[in-house]
């Protein structure tokens, strides 16, 4: 982010600006597929709806496996429990829908 930022004219991004953007109401979708699910539920709710959702990925900082291992988690966990909740009517998964969270778990993470 500080990368493009610079390009573009915007500040460096620190840890006290990276941290509320990746919170439940900050614009980055980082975190296990649930927590990506649960907050782009709330930013559509927010917005009125959304009929679709873009993933930016850093293609030339990440290595391909990470990559690879997002995209199937976006496909594999985050779409079907966006159906699930959207279908529910709400923002709040299900119980049966949540794993125990491990923060040091890269495969159960969708990177920025």
């Amino acid at each position: 982010m500080t990368k493009v930022g610079r390009e573009r004219g915007w500040p460096a991004m620190t840890r006290s600006r990276f941290e509320p953007q990746v919170g439940p109401k900050g614009a980055l979708l980082v975190g296990s597929p649930e927590e990506v699910a649960v907050k782009i539920l709330r930013h559509a709710e927010a917005l009125g709806g959304i009929s679709r959702v873009t993933f930016q990925l850093d293609s030339a900082e990440l290595p391909h496996k990470t990559l690879m291992q997002t995209i199937g988690l976006i496909g594999d966990r985050v779409r079907p429990l966006l159906h699930s909740l959207s279908m529910q009517g709400n923002s709040e998964p299900d119980k049966a829908w949540l794993e125990p969270h491990n923060p040091t778990d890269d495969e159960n993470k969708v990177h920025r």
